[in-house]
């Protein structure tokens, strides 16, 4: 991160804050003894937080700062180690991954999974390419290829994630989805898909697949 207001004397209080969602980011900046203040809003996500380092330029023009920072190389230079991740990211996926194993019939695995507060949903279908995944009723579909065991893949690469508006993901398990055997049944059946989307969360989220009871249910609400 840049050192903001390099050479500046007698510096002035500076308030700050900043955030980012899905396609979202800000920054704002108060100067209290100037009476000043910087928002800086965007609709779109990029490589790196062009909201935070605009509103930092911004303010270290406002405050004729003598040795300003070079943002346009700070942002070439995160866009480049950025993309860098993502080769690294793949080469922990191949070291982590258990090679020679089989996973069972493709039509196990499909289905429309379920978070435990029906707020978000993992579809799951097969056809000739083999097993897709959509996300949240996206009409986007992902082909997912065996890792290991009952464990399958999919893959965004860069700008896949900079299309979408979503910041770059380069968590390795976000890519892959765990697919296990039901808890109430015991006929050995696939109910459950365990995916790590946060990094912080190591046990990630259980998915819960519908029944067809269930299925048929929503599909009744939507015609009617």
């Amino acid at each position: 991160m840049p050192r903001i207001g390099e050479g500046l004397t007698n510096a002035p209080l500076v308030l700050y804050q900043s955030g980012s969602l899905g396609g979202y980011q800000s920054s704002a900046i108060l100067i209290p003894d100037t009476s000043s203040a910087i928002v800086v809003l965007s609709n779109t996500l990029a490589n790196q937080h062009a909201a935070d380092w605009i509103a930092q330029a911004v303010l270290e023009a406002l405050l004729d700062v003598p040795h300003p920072t070079n943002f346009v190389a700070l942002a070439r230079e995160a866009a480049a180690e950025n993309a860098m991740l993502f080769s690294y990211m793949r080469q922990v996926m191949v070291a982590e991954r258990v090679f020679g194993t089989t996973c069972r019939s493709l039509d196990t695995y499909v289905g429309i999974y379920d978070n435990a507060v029906k707020t978000f949903r993992l579809e799951v279908s097969s056809g000739e390419a083999g097993l897709r995944i959509s996300f949240n009723s996206s009409r986007d579909w992902y082909k997912l290829k065996h890792y290991h065991y009952d464990t399958f893949s999919f893959e965004m690469n860069y700008l896949d994630f900079l299309k979408k508006e979503m910041r770059p993901v380069t968590y390795w398990r976000y890519f892959l989805l765990e697919f296990r055997e039901s808890i109430e049944g015991a006929d050995g059946t696939i109910g459950i898909i365990v995916w790590r989307p946060d990094r912080m969360v190591e046990k990630g989220e259980a998915f819960v697949k519908r029944t067809a009871a269930e299925g048929v249910a929503e599909a009744s609400r939507a015609v009617s």
